[in-house]
């Protein structure tokens, strides 16, 4: 692939292609994934190299969010190797931030701030709160 970018829905992605290599995304470093609620079962693309992600959020108020979102996620990507996270949207499950304990390189956080407050209770996870200050370097809050 020449562009280093690709978005995809995470449970809903249809990839084409004439080659059937596991390593075709070995080149993505950035990846937006489309956050939704789906009983779908994941598809098993990988993107061992991503280190820019981005999670677009179209869950809406009060909708019950899958236990294994970040779950799924981690098998398509290696939260070992993010060195920045970005948050779209509005809502996320309050427990977005748990991530922090399996990025040790993230150093840039960009987050929405009726997010932040949820994720954080009201800047009260003294462990969450803790993390934040060890890891990111650069955080937005927007």
């Amino acid at each position: 692939m020449i562009d280093k970018k690709i978005s995809f829905n995470l449970y809903q992605t249809e990839i084409e292609t004439t080659k059937i290599d596991k390593t075709i995304f070995n080149n993505i470093n950035q990846l937006s994934l489309f956050l939704t609620n789906s009983n779908e079962n994941i598809n098993r693309i990988c993107f061992p190299n991503v280190q820019h992600l981005r999670f677009i959020s179209q869950f809406q108020e009060h909708e019950i969010y899958s236990r294994n979102l970040f779950v799924d996620i981690s098998h398509c990507v290696e939260f070992s190797k993010l060195k920045s996270i970005e948050f779209c949207g509005r809502y996320f499950p309050s427990t977005s931030l748990v991530l922090l304990d399996y990025t040790p390189k993230l150093h840039s956080l960009i987050i929405p701030l009726n997010s932040f407050i949820k994720m954080t209770k009201n800047l009260t996870d003294e462990t969450i709160c803790h993390r934040l200050m060890t890891l990111i370097k650069h955080l937005t809050i927007t």
